[in-house]
């Protein structure tokens, strides 16, 4: 589904989620009941013994194996995989047999495509175990080799008197053969169990810093290259000596690159956060809160944080047209920005109206479908290789 949300926007990824539940439903007993539940799940509610739940699951998986979704002239095939949790005589709470469904689901994905796994308390701690043994594995061996993927997505200036060439890198594992390459949601955990990503972060520094000095004038055209930092980078007392170190040695200026912390580990790590983005800021690098808005204490960090740019959350961005809640949230995350003097850049802006909106409220930035996809970014030598 992600790969349809990224081709043909959230509303194609909607509607091959409604055409699939519709197919899903017509092969399900008539006594279930099915709904989305998620951006990419699909729940359905049944009164059947373990041994037909789990036939059953796989007869759905195989509607969804055979399922195709066309859009713009391209066609897409689904995967999926299925969970199965049980609510005993006695009762269980929706909520934790909704759990325990997705438990069971993380559990199938990691043994391969259109699996089926019921949920038990036994051979859980198992097989997670085992998959992240094996992303750690696949994340070394990335690591060791260099072979790591870059994609930039493009952030567009709302100021009409300025042609400001921004975007942001975003670093991504490569698939198995025709796979399409990983995100970092996928093998986070098991890449800090590994103490692979704060070596990945400089990775990319480097990379960065080499690109640029091969392409001079790309390098005099940018205006700001936004790159994430890993919490790991956080921790690391000496990141911010490897950053001056590998400035001196490349021709961009310092203002042209921009550091992003997810608000999630800023909060976890505020003193570490605030220790390494006041020494960004000393050295002229921006330092932008990515993900704002999605903890309890996003203006807290607002306020507090030596901070550039504050990037909004894409699930306010995204329903701001039709919730009055969202929409002043954005509005006033743009009012108290303005205060601190701090830019704000709308992320997940997939429409014409809603970049209209948020020019209105005056943000500076957006980033979203309307304004780019993510394109493959590489060096001028890689590609020749």
């Amino acid at each position: 589904m992600q790969v349809i949300a990224d081709q043909a926007g959230a509303d194609g990824r909607d509607q091959a989620i409604l055409q699939l539940t519709l197919s899903l439903q017509q092969k399900a007993p008539k006594s279930a009941r099915v709904a989305r539940i998620s951006e990419a799940e699909i729940a359905l509610l049944t009164n059947e013994e373990e041994q037909a739940a789990f036939a059953q699951a796989h007869r759905l998986l195989q509607v969804c194996r055979e399922f195709r979704f066309s859009s713009e002239k391209r066609i897409f095939q689904l995967t999926g995989n299925a969970g199965i949790a049980f609510s005993p005589g006695e009762g269980l709470a929706a909520s934790t047999v909704m759990r325990q469904a997705r438990e069971a689901v993380q559990l199938a994905m990691q043994q391969g495509d259109y699996r089926v796994h019921t949920h038990s308390e036994a051979d859980q701690i198992r097989l997670i175990g085992q998959a992240e043994e094996e992303w750690e594995a696949r994340l070394k061996k990335a690591l060791r080799e260099e072979n790591w993927q870059l994609f930039a997505q493009p952030l567009v200036s709302v100021s009409n008197t300025a042609d400001k060439h921004c975007f942001e890198l975003l670093l991504r594992l490569p698939g198995n053969e025709s796979d399409e390459a990983v995100a970092p949601q996928q093998f986070l955990r098991a890449a800090l169990n590994a103490g692979v990503m704060g070596k990945a972060d400089r990775w990319l520094v480097r990379e960065v810093i080499e690109h640029f000095n091969e392409q001079p004038f790309e390098a005099n055209r940018t205006w700001r290259c936004h790159i994430n930092l890993s919490a790991q980078s956080l921790e690391d007392v000496d990141f911010i000596r490897f950053i001056e170190q590998s400035l001196k040695h490349s021709i961009l200026q310092p203002e042209q690159l921009v550091f992003e912390v997810a608000e999630p580990d800023a909060d976890k790590y505020f003193d570490e956060t605030y220790r390494l983005f006041g020494e960004l800021r000393d050295l002229g690098i921006g330092t932008a809160l990515d993900q704002f808005g999605t903890g309890f204490n996003s203006f807290r960090l607002m306020q507090q944080l030596p901070l550039t740019q504050i990037k909004v959350n894409r699930f306010w961005v995204q329903d701001m047209l039709v919730d009055a809640v969202d929409a002043e949230l954005v509005a006033s995350c743009v009012r108290i920005a303005k205060v601190l003097d701090i830019e704000v850049c709308a992320v997940g802006v997939e429409s014409d109206e809603a970049r209209i909106k948020l020019t209105q409220l005056g943000v500076d930035y957006i980033q979203g479908f309307v304004c780019g996809h993510p394109v493959e970014w590489q060096r001028q030598e890689k590609q020749g290789g």
